[in-house]
């Protein structure tokens, strides 16, 4: 936009960026289109569900079955039912005691059976859908030891162990194995996961990673196909999510830091940019063991969908907005003013609801709604920092800030400025409105700057809001 004009606007659609060589942040603010246009959203809440229920449910995670829900964690398996009569429609029934350690373990679905692998402890379960039994599997005739994850695919339960090998299950019975139904990847490094892709397996080294086709037959139903080789691997056995028709991880390739990858068939893509690479490469995640706070999950609700990464490390949990292609973060104020990490460790879809599973029990995914504080009892905090520069590259002067919403804002928002890349900020007199009567706000006299001069917006609020622009005042 011409710079002769009286105010224009500037670029907010930063997401997590690096900018001059400096990061460029926004927290808890979730880059969108609206109404054709480039905006921030306050993201989905946590409202939460089931709280006279331990807090660990669903904790190792959370599979739907028909019309009911089964959870796994520490404590043992649970089964959620639908209830209209009952405090959030759903009950929640003990079917098990035996607790699996894992956060988040290894599970798969099948005809009418549940496994899960506990890659800790070494154990497997099959759930019984149909009478609500619990039972313990590894000690079947040719069940391999050392097994570490499970997937279903074609009728079959597909198991790897920490020793690269892979066998199965007979069709559609976690009771039965043989002992030809297996097989050993010749493999300097170990398997890091096993994932079903379009009918077909996918297996993840540290450095690479290998596909198998299903042929049925007698013995192992399923062989390597040649030429599918990829020289880039997964970095750690949690870190990695199917959602639609895509693969998404954080991999690497030999000698490489790592990055996050969307794989949908031929060679994996990259969609981390430089400030996710960044943070990666300094949280030192790299890890061939099995990690109980590290994960790669996806979920969708209405318009929304979101990949979500949370390593061990850092403060922020990274999250990936699959439509407009953008990083941000989320993290959670807690009751005293410090950060942790966002935490939502398993997800499924329940009656039109998505259900999550967190650090502080069962929660609904709610797109927008109100949130009096955070999940930790502070009070409910955003930020984005963008840099005061238009689109041709041309210093800009102007002397004031004005901030738009597509709806009404109630809440505090401060504005900071730095002009020295964001190494220090100069910190304006809050804007605070305390109805949903405003529709913009604005700060005056700041004076003339260069191109160098970068902007921070941090906001409090109780309320879900947009933003639609922020326009330079000249």
């Amino acid at each position: 936009m011409a710079l002769d004009k009286p105010g224009y606007p500037l670029d907010i659609y930063q997401g997590l960026a690096i900018f001059q060589g400096q990061e460029l942040r926004c927290n808890n603010l979730r880059p969108i289109t609206h109404d054709g246009r480039q905006s921030l959203s306050s993201p989905e809440i946590l409202d939460p569900i089931l709280e006279n229920e331990p807090s660990t449910l669903g904790r190792g995670g959370l599979v739907r079955f028909q019309d009911r829900i089964y959870t796994v964690d520490n404590a043992g398996f649970s089964r959620i039912d639908y209830d209209n009569s009952a405090a959030d429609d759903l009950t929640v029934t003990q079917i098990s005691n035996v607790g699996v350690t894992d956060s988040p373990a290894s599970t798969a679905k099948g005809l009418n059976h549940i496994v899960v692998v506990s890659s800790a402890s070494k154990s497997a379960y099959a759930i019984n859908t149909v009478n609500d039994t619990v039972s313990r599997i590894d000690g079947e005739n040719n069940f391999l030891p050392n097994t570490v994850g499970v997937v279903h695919i074609n009728g079959f339960f597909v198991f790897w162990t920490d020793d690269n090998k892979i066998f199965h299950s007979d069709i559609n019975n976690p009771f039965s194995y043989r002992a030809l139904d297996a097989t050993t990847i010749q493999q300097t490094d170990k398997i890091q996961s096993v994932v079903e892709f379009r009918g077909e397996l996918v297996v993840f080294f540290p450095e690479t990673l290998l596909r198998y086709s299903f042929i049925g037959g007698a013995n192992f139903v399923f062989q390597a196909r040649p030429n599918t080789r990829v020289k880039i691997g997964l970095v750690s056995s949690g870190l990695i999510t199917s959602y639609g028709d895509d693969i998404y991880f954080v991999g690497s390739k030999r000698n490489q830091s790592p990055r996050v990858y969307r794989y949908s068939g031929t060679e994996p893509v990259q969609i981390s940019n430089d400030y996710i690479d960044n943070e990666l490469a300094q949280l030192g995640i790299i890890d061939p063991e099995p990690s109980q706070v590290e994960y790669c999950l996806a979920y969708g609700v209405k318009d929304i969908e979101t990949l979500v990464i949370r390593t061990n490390g850092g403060s922020f949990t990274f999250c990936y907005d699959l439509q407009s292609g953008k990083w941000f973060d989320r993290s959670v104020t807690i009751n005293g003013g410090g950060i942790r990490h966002w935490q939502i460790q398993a997800v499924t879809e329940y009656r039109g609801r998505l259900l999550a599973s967190t650090s502080k029990g069962m929660a609904e995914i709610a797109y927008q709604g109100f949130a009096k504080n955070d999940e930790d009892g502070g009070e409910r905090r955003f930020s984005f920092t963008i840099p005061s520069l238009d689109l041709q590259g041309k210093a800009i002067r102007f002397s004031g800030i004005t901030l738009k919403f597509w709806d009404r804002f109630s809440g505090e928002c401060t504005l900071s400025y730095s002009d020295d890349g964001g190494q220090t900020f100069n910190v304006l007199e809050p804007i605070r409105y305390n109805t949903l009567d405003n529709s913009r706000m604005e700060w005056n006299r700041l004076g003339s700057t260069d191109y160098t001069r970068i902007l921070r917006f941090d906001f409090r609020s109780r309320f879900a809001f947009r933003i639609s622009e922020v326009v330079a005042n000249r």
